[in-house]
C-alpha cells in the first residue's frame, strides 16, 4: 500500500532531482551518475531528457548506443524538421543492457523509477524485469512497502564505452545539425498571464533560491512572476511540472518557500501574473 506523504514539496524536491539530476553543477541528465525511468504501455524503459541547443536526438542516441530511427519513432517527429528547443522527449533505453547487479558502478548509471499512485511493488517488479528479491536488496528494503514519490532503484546501464567530456557531448554532430537547433530557438513562444492561481507549502525551508513547477512552461527556463497586490516581481527556475493527483486542478503554478517570501506571498493559495517561455 503507497502511503501519501506528509509534505506535498517533498515531491517537488523529487521533480527537481529526477530533471536537474545533481542540480546546478548536472545540467544534463544523462552525464551525471543516475537517471529517472518511466515506463511505456509496452513496458519499453525510457527516461525524459529536454532538447536545447547542447542536446540532440543525435548525441543522445550515440551515448545511449540506441537508434535515432527509435527515438524519432517513440517521440511522433520528422526526423526532416528540426525538433523544438524546450521539448521533452522519451529515450528509450535497451532493456537486454539492463543490469541489476554490477561489479564497477562508475561504468554505469543508476536507473530510478519514481513511484506514482496505485503503483505496487509486484507492478514494478512486472515492468523492470526484476524478481522480488533483488528489487529489495538493491534498494536495502525489508518490506514491499511503498511511498508515493519514493524512488526506487531498478536497475543499471552502461555508460557509452568512448565516454566524452559533458562538453564533447553536447557538441553538435554536423554544421547541418547546428543550423537546425538554431533554428530551433526561433520557434521558443514566450505567453503572458494574469490571475494565476499558485500555491505553496508553508512548511517547507527556504534556500535562497527561487524554483517553481509549471505544465507548460520549458523547463530549464527562467519564468517572471509578479505580485499585483504588493508590487513584488521574481524570477525563478522552471525545474519540472505539477505532479499529477498533488493539487487541485485550478492550481497552476507551484512555488517553493523562498519564492514565496520574496514575493510577500502568506497564503498557501494566492494569484499572481507570470510571463514564460513554451
Amino acid at each position: 500500500m503507497i502511503r501519501k506523504c506528509k509534505s506535498t514539496f517533498f515531491l517537488m524536491i523529487i521533480s527537481i532531482l529526477s530533471l536537474m539530476g545533481q542540480q546546478e553543477s548536472n545540467r544534463f541528465s544523462f552525464s551525471g551518475s543516475e537517471i529517472v525511468v518511466d515506463f511505456l504501455p509496452e513496458n519499453d524503459m525510457y527516461f525524459s531528457q529536454v532538447i536545447d541547443s547542447d542536446v540532440t536526438i543525435y548525441n543522445l542516441a550515440e551515448y545511449f548506443q540506441v537508434s535515432k530511427e527509435q527515438l524519432f519513432k517513440v517521440n511522433h517527429l520528422d526526423p526532416k524538421k528540426p525538433v523544438k528547443v524546450g521539448k521533452v522527449v522519451k529515450v528509450t533505453l535497451d532493456k537486454q543492457k539492463v543490469n541489476a547487479k554490477v561489479s564497477e558502478q562508475n561504468k554505469y548509471l543508476s536507473l530510478k523509477y519514481r513511484v506514482k499512485k496505485g503503483d505496487t511493488f509486484f507492478k514494478i517488479q512486472q515492468m523492470a524485469g526484476v524478481d522480488q528479491q533483488t528489487l529489495l536488496r538493491i534498494n536495502a528494503k525489508k518490506s514491499t512497502s511503498l511511498l508515493l514519490g519514493e524512488l526506487l532503484l531498478v536497475g543499471y546501464y552502461p555508460k557509452a564505452k568512448n565516454s566524452k567530456t559533458k562538453k564533447e557531448i553536447s557538441q553538435p554532430e554536423t554544421a547541418k545539425e547546428k543550423d537546425v537547433e538554431k533554428k530551433d530557438k526561433d520557434l521558443i513562444t514566450k505567453y503572458y498571464l494574469s490571475d494565476v492561481i499558485g500555491s505553496f507549502d508553508k512548511s517547507t525551508l527556504g534556500n535562497g533560491q527561487y524554483y517553481v513547477l509549471h505544465n507548460e512552461a520549458r523547463t530549464g527556463s527562467m519564468i517572471d512572476i509578479y505580485n499585483p497586490m504588493l508590487k513584488k516581481h521574481i524570477k525563478a527556475k522552471v525545474i519540472g511540472k505539477i505532479p499529477d493527483g498533488t493539487y487541485q486542478n485550478d492550481i497552476k503554478i507551484i512555488i517553493n518557500k523562498s519564492a514565496a517570501m520574496a514575493l510577500n506571498i502568506l497564503d498557501a493559495r494566492f494569484k499572481v501574473n507570470i510571463k514564460y517561455e513554451q
